[in-house]
């Protein structure tokens, strides 16, 4: 996805990974049988990547000198915390 992101808006395709990763959420929520959720889960996932390679080159370019230790500190800590509650 980085190297789509040298030819293509990066907040464009951060927009469709976003998309994507919407799709597959309600796909997988609306599956039917093994194999529809496993396509739905796939699909998930190829979005969430686009977001999560985009976003730490995002913050490196928009946060405060200062302060960009904490963002992607905060960035790092979302998936793991997001697990941890969904557990």
């Amino acid at each position: 996805y980085a190297a789509l992101a040298q030819t293509i808006n990066e907040m464009r395709l951060l927009g469709w990974g976003m998309v994507l990763w919407a799709a597959g959420c309600a796909l997988t929520g609306l599956s039917n049988g093994f194999p529809m959720m496993v396509v739905a889960r796939l699909l998930g996932g190829c979005g969430g990547a686009v977001v999560m390679t985009l976003t730490f080159p995002f913050i490196d370019d928009a946060a405060p000198a200062k302060s960009k230790t904490l963002w992607f500190g905060v960035l790092g800590l979302c998936q793991p915390v997001g697990i941890a509650l969904g557990y």
